[in-house]
């Protein structure tokens, strides 16, 4: 009886975060919406970079509002990822390394319970469920193969674009 009133519990409690993710981002996010080509960022956000890496292509701007309740620099980065058919379906938004703890008790407590993916001297991911092909996830690690500065960032991913 106990397991089933534990069981019950839990259930009930995962639907209160259900679809908190997709109800805030399953149109879009920092007002682009998801499959906006880059020239429809680039009117929302002028002042950015393109970068391409082979087939990877990216539309970087400095951008420093606040998100999940943390404070970010002024000058951070958000960077919109575009898939092969030049279509918005991710963005990854910079935080200072020692935000990491803040922001996963602020998602945790907005989204519910995270996904441990890693969490070793290389990378601290976490992800949590899709929610109607929106993947958000928090990741502190490398910012590169050949460096020592560690970032850390939250990436929201659609997964809905046909």
């Amino acid at each position: 009886m106990r397991r089933l009133l534990l069981c019950g519990l839990f259930f009930i409690s995962q639907s209160v975060f259900s679809g908190e993710i997709a109800q805030l981002y399953e149109h879009g996010v920092f007002d682009t919406r998801w499959g906006n080509s880059m020239e429809e960022v680039k009117a929302v956000f002028p002042a950015g970079k393109r970068e391409a890496y082979k087939e990877v292509v990216l539309y970087v701007v400095r951008d420093g509002r606040p998100l999940f309740n943390v404070e970010r620099k002024r000058n951070a980065f958000i960077t919109f990822g575009f898939d092969p058919a030049q279509r918005l379906n991710s963005v990854a938004v910079e935080f200072q390394v020692n935000d990491y703890n803040e922001l996963l008790h602020n998602l945790d407590r907005q989204f519910g319970e995270h996904i441990t993916l890693s969490d070793d001297s290389m990378a601290k991911i976490v992800t949590w469920p899709n929610d109607k092909g929106v993947e958000l996830s928090l990741t502190m690690s490398r910012a590169g193969f050949f460096t020592q500065e560690i970032k850390t960032s939250v990436n929201i991913i659609y997964t809905g674009l046909n």
